[in-house]
């Protein structure tokens, strides 16, 4: 009995789903921040480009950035992170 290849596979982690794509073996999508290091290298590229989906993440803590100094120094580098991000999408 012969194996038939299949027409699409599905990878349960950005990260095999990169290195799949960066070994040729596949196309990924992916978000930005998974994918950047492998761009910057030059092992990936972003034929179309990156779209917003809408997605997003919240930060959620017991305790607010006023009770909390660990907070507000994540708050603070968390935003500087995404500060970061939108500009390189926009440079993109």
């Amino acid at each position: 009995m012969k194996a038939e290849p299949a027409s699409q596979q599905t990878l349960e982690h950005f990260y095999l789903t990169l290195q799949a794509a960066v070994a040729g073996v596949e196309v990924a999508i992916a978000p930005y921040a998974a994918a950047r290091d492998d761009l910057e290298r030059g092992q990936l590229v972003a034929p179309i480009g990156f779209v917003p989906d809408g997605t997003s993440y919240h930060l959620l803590s017991r305790r607010s950035g006023e009770q909390d100094a660990r907070v507000r120094q994540l708050t603070a580098w968390l935003q500087a992170q995404t500060s970061q991000l939108e500009n390189d999408l926009g440079a993109a």
